[in-house]
């Protein structure tokens, strides 16, 4: 791959990281505002919109993720973000 393809694959990466490393922040959050008895309702609500937005995200760029080389759909790979090498034109991801 070319640099700036690689830089395309390093940016959506790091967006798809980014999204779920806060659903699980705002989980915590969420299950700890939950516990706590007088915890504010308009807390809980901020916390659970915040984790449904970046769970959201992280799955419709997981599902829309494209091969930066050929632009072909990645598709889902079982406990990765992307496969390792592309399965259209050969491309190494990693």
């Amino acid at each position: 791959m070319t640099p700036p393809e690689r830089r395309k694959l390093r940016i959506w990466r790091a967006i798809v990281k980014t999204s779920l490393a806060l659903t699980w922040a705002c989980l915590a959050v969420l299950l700890l505002l939950l516990i706590v008895p007088h915890a504010p309702r308009i807390l809980r609500v901020i916390a659970g919109s915040v984790l449904a937005e970046s769970f959201l995200t992280a799955v419709v760029l997981g599902a829309l993720g494209k091969c930066p080389a050929c632009g072909e759909p990645l598709g889902f790979v079982s406990g990765r973000l992307a496969p390792e090498r592309c399965p259209s034109c050969g491309a190494a991801l990693v």
